[in-house]
């Protein structure tokens, strides 16, 4: 256990009464078992949710966040997760999938979808987990013409 004292010392060298802090954690240790849970990658077209895990057995979790790369260039930023300052937290988003403005995910092929997220505990040890990897496909309605020549 560690604490801080402080006593009062004036110009004369005289100590005064000293008082005691609480007790004071030291975390050197980045949050651990922050994990992205589900679901597995995959082929989607429509919305999903993202399940994560978030833990740390120190100082506790003070900042969860969710970062969603599309290949056509969307980038949402680190998105806060309220994750409330506790030891543990699990949480669920719903990522949009389709070609409108507001689908985080709407680039069609193989891995044009990446998520990662991260963790910052009370004493600002940060844990970022890799992209997870997502397949997006659309159904498309397509045009087509038929042209006779003669």
């Amino acid at each position: 256990d560690y604490y801080i004292e402080v006593y009062p010392i004036d110009k004369a060298g005289n100590w005064g009464d000293g008082i005691t802090s609480e007790e004071v954690i030291i975390d050197l240790t980045e949050p651990m078992e922050t994990e992205i849970l589900g679901p597995e990658s995959g082929w989607f077209k429509d919305d999903f949710v993202l399940q994560a895990h978030y833990e740390d057995s120190g100082s506790g979790l003070c900042v969860c966040e969710i970062k969603i790369v599309d290949d056509g260039g969307k980038d949402t930023g680190w998105m806060d997760v309220p994750c409330f300052c506790n030891q543990e937290f699990d949480f669920n988003y719903t990522v949009k999938v389709g070609p409108d403005a507001g689908d985080e995910c709407s680039t069609i092929g193989e891995d044009t979808c990446r998520v990662w997220i991260k963790a910052t505990d009370k004493a600002l040890n940060t844990k970022t987990i890799p992209k997870s990897l997502f397949h997006v496909m659309m159904e498309m309605e397509l045009d087509v013409t038929t042209h006779i020549t003669e």
